[in-house]
């Protein structure tokens, strides 16, 4: 793919072909708004237009060396940073190798590019050291940090970018390519989409979990009970994510004995503290996918009961149709009961005291 080929990115992309053809690259640039699988597509071929051996009317070629090692994220002057795994951050040890590279020139490329994937996820102290590198920013060097939102940055960081928004109307378009080539289903991606967005965590254990097999599982036996036990699901559903919240917990005591052998105890027991945040971060987003799968169906439904064709879980509509035969206010129940719950998780509230609070209220309303 080719700054040409992209669609979706308007004007962010136009903007960038400028910067390019006008020779003016700032020292760091933030690109932000929705879609962002789109983000780092723009930023890969960014880099590419300012490093391709070949390029014709400053548009990168796609296929000479420079190309082909930038897209393949094995070019020493194009450094990629992000996160690892569904619930890490970018700490401080990452952003100071990064400056260490900065001391020399680019190796083969005209320009150094690091592009900062999910930057809004760096530490405290990542944060404060990317701060000091862009205060004194190296030549021939560009920094594209890729966020959500530009506020989820320092103030300090985002003032010294040039700002980029990218505002994409269907992310259908924009996804769909890029989830089925990485293996998912053709309706899978187009439903993992209309709920989840692009959101690159929930990607991650959507896949892990094998959450689309567990979805229909789910859906077949709510469906195969009547409404007054719909609390069985919660309680086998929640069983589920402790049992994955187990094996998370006992992966880290085996890599936890690795590195105390390789590094020894101290840097074992700072490693642990932080795998066990990362679990508990998965175990967030686990039951943030179960919360958003129930309250796409009871949306679905009420549609249907409406007259409504378009729906999200389109694969499934003979199903959504027999939940939509529930009465309309006990779905509307449901689905406000659902918002609270996807609020609660935002504002991280304790997992335990959640899933209290979602039992009381399945018996409250009669379940």
């Amino acid at each position: 793919m080719s700054f040409q080929d992209i669609k979706g990115a308007g004007w962010a992309l136009e903007y960038l072909k400028k910067c390019v053809e006008k020779g003016r690259i700032a020292s760091a640039y933030l690109f932000y708004g929705n879609g962002e699988w789109l983000r780092k597509r723009v930023a890969k071929e960014f880099a590419k237009a300012l490093n391709c051996s070949e390029a014709k009317n400053e548009k990168p070629c796609d296929k000479c060396l420079q190309c082909q090692k930038i897209e393949k994220e094995i070019h020493p002057d194009c450094i990629f940073v992000s996160p690892h795994g569904a619930a890490s951050r970018i700490g401080i040890d990452r952003i100071r190798e990064i400056k260490r590279s900065l001391n020399l020139f680019p190796v083969e490329g005209k320009w150094r590019v690091i592009i900062i994937q999910q930057a809004h996820r760096m530490t405290q102290e990542a944060s404060n050291a990317l701060l000091k590198i862009l205060e004194e920013p190296p030549s021939q060097t560009t920094f594209l940090l890729l966020a959500p939102h530009w506020e989820a940055l320092l103030p300090t960081i985002s003032s010294r970018c040039q700002k980029v928004k990218f505002e994409v109307s269907s992310l259908e378009d924009i996804l769909l390519p890029a989830l089925i080539e990485a293996g998912y289903e053709e309706e899978e991606a187009k439903v993992f989409v209309a709920i989840y967005g692009g959101d690159e965590r929930v990607k991650e254990l959507w896949r892990e979990v094998d959450f689309w097999k567990k979805r229909r599982e789910i859906i077949e036996k709510f469906l195969g009970k009547k409404k007054v036990s719909l609390s069985f699901h919660l309680d086998g559903l929640y069983q589920w994510v402790e049992d994955w919240h187990k094996k998370w917990k006992k992966n880290i005591e085996k890599r936890v004995k690795e590195v105390e052998e390789k590094e020894g105890k101290g840097t074992a027991k700072e490693r642990e503290s932080f795998w066990e945040a990362e679990v508990e971060e998965k175990r967030k987003i686990l039951v943030t996918l179960l919360i958003n799968m129930f309250y796409s169906l009871f949306v679905d439904a009420l549609k249907i009961k409406r007259g409504e064709k378009k729906i999200v879980n389109r694969d499934i509509e003979d199903k959504v149709k027999k939940i939509s035969e529930l009465d309309e206010n006990y779905i509307k129940e449901w689905i406000g009961e659902l918002e609270e719950m996807k609020r609660l998780v935002e504002r991280n509230v304790n997992l335990s005291l959640l899933l209290g609070y979602i039992g009381l209220k399945i018996y409250g309303m009669g379940g």
